[in-house]
């Protein structure tokens, strides 16, 4: 991943990381990512990210 003047966050009730550009504005970076959390950036530049994965769904 590269540096691109976007910012990236978490949308957990929707299962989806969003992206906003400042040119190209706001757009689903992806989806279905089992409730993804608590990013950081790798110092090689890959994204490091918790999940909830399916337990995220399970109530009692």
């Amino acid at each position: 991943m590269h540096e691109d003047g976007s910012v990236l966050w978490s949308d957990i009730p929707n299962n989806r990381m969003l992206r906003w550009h400042p040119v190209e504005g706001q757009s689903v970076w992806h989806a279905q990512i089992e409730y993804t959390n608590g990013h950081t950036r790798e110092a090689d530049g890959s994204l490091l990210h918790c999940s909830h994965g399916h337990q995220a769904q399970q109530r009692e």
